[in-house]
């Protein structure tokens, strides 16, 4: 009877241990991968400049300066006035402002852009330095969205700017 004892004993530590290795082989997953991060969001922009933008006194077309902003908030973009903008947009938009670019554009150029935008912007904008910016839309804006990529399509007319989301069919 001595010797059944520890032949039971063994047997029974053998199980136990056996459990434990099964067990703990369930409890973690050595090829279940780290979570991938959201996409970037980008913004391709393809901006068209009229032939006929930008009129002088005379009817002439003429160069004009655009401005091209990433913006956390829209608020202060629509509240800043047309000098504000173009003499400071760093003191006029404050935090909302995440970046801008500055481009100089003759009648009937054309550009795109293709970048990668920062996680805070939420909105995209633009502004154009119109020679009679009382009698023109001299600002615009869209909402982007996060983790995507944004075809937007700007359109500097005789005297107006727009940026909306390209058409597609």
């Amino acid at each position: 009877m001595d010797i059944k004892l520890p032949i039971v004993m063994y047997k029974f530590t053998l199980a136990i241990l056996l459990m434990h290795l099964f067990l703990s082989g369930c409890s973690s997953d050595p090829e279940k991968e780290e979570p991938k991060p959201p996409p970037e969001t980008k913004v391709n922009v393809s901006i068209s400049v009229s032939s006929l933008v930008n009129p002088d006194i005379n009817g002439r077309p003429s160069p004009i300066v655009l401005r091209l902003y990433e913006l956390k908030n829209i608020g202060k973009f629509e509240e800043a006035d047309f000098y504000k903008l173009f003499e400071d947009h760093e003191g006029a938009l404050g935090s909302d402002l995440v970046a801008s670019e500055k481009f100089h554009f003759k009648p009937g150029d054309t550009k795109t852009l293709n970048h990668t935008v920062s996680p805070d912007t939420k909105y995209m904008a633009v502004t154009a330095s119109f020679r009679n910016f009382n009698q023109s839309v001299w600002r615009d804006s869209i909402a982007i969205e996060a983790n995507k990529t944004s075809e937007l399509v700007v359109v500097l007319e005789s005297l107006n700017v727009s940026i909306k989301k390209k058409q597609t069919n």
